[in-house]
């Protein structure tokens, strides 16, 4: 049996490499969740959750947590939203800096 010392630095290090330290900003997590959200309510078949998740790369239980505020929040959203967002404008959210998100807001026409 390993010493206490021992047992905590193994926690510390597993705790380390399951933890993702980067905080998603808020863009980035409304595309996410109008992504879910129009899996359920778009046409074609429907992808599980775990393919989901798979997809979008965040977690099966965020999936999960997202589909399960569809009534409230989700239909609200999507009847916000005056387009179809897709997977190309996650990656674009994911890799923009705030000077590029900046710049493509106040001026979107030369960005269609």
């Amino acid at each position: 049996m390993p010493s206490p010392g021992a047992s905590r630095r193994n926690l510390v290090k597993a705790r380390s490499h399951c933890r993702n330290n980067r905080p998603r900003p808020e863009d980035e997590s409304q595309i996410i969740k109008l992504l879910i959200w129009q899996s359920r309510f778009g046409p074609g078949p429907r992808p599980s959750e775990r393919e989901l998740a798979r997809q979008l790369r965040v977690s099966q239980p965020y999936v999960h947590a997202v589909l399960d505020k569809l009534d409230g929040e989700g239909l609200d959203a999507l009847s916000r939203c005056e387009r179809r967002v897709t997977p190309h404008d996650l990656e674009l959210a994911r890799t923009l800096t705030p000077a590029q998100k900046w710049h493509r807001e106040k001026n979107p026409w030369l960005y269609k």
